[in-house]
């Protein structure tokens, strides 16, 4: 299993991103009071939207069957956080590409 990080700041962004099987753009919105991930395919074609960002769990692990060739990975300092904060990603939140 290879980690890779995903460089983020507590801010709202879009990035682009070359891993499994494409090029994707990837959106990380803060709504209310939890950090959400929207996953898209390189034409901007929504993949998934609204996931949210939860500790120590491969947000992708449950879209195997749409084979996007990779997991997402958040890892926080403090290991009982269940979600990053409107302050953490980047800073005590990160998150990770994962491949086999």
């Amino acid at each position: 299993m290879q980690l890779s990080e995903i460089p983020l700041t507590p801010d709202n962004q879009s990035f682009n991103l070359v891993a499994g099987n494409g090029r994707w753009c990837l959106q990380l919105l803060w709504r209310d009071s939890a950090w959400f991930l929207d996953l898209l395919d390189e034409s901007g074609h929504e993949v998934l939207t609204g996931m949210p960002l939860v500790n120590g769990y491969n947000l992708l692990g449950q879209y195997e069957y749409l084979d996007i060739g990779f997991g997402l990975l958040v890892v926080s300092e403090d290991d009982g956080l269940g979600a990053p904060g409107i302050d953490d990603p980047g800073v005590r939140s990160r998150l990770y590409t994962v491949t086999e």
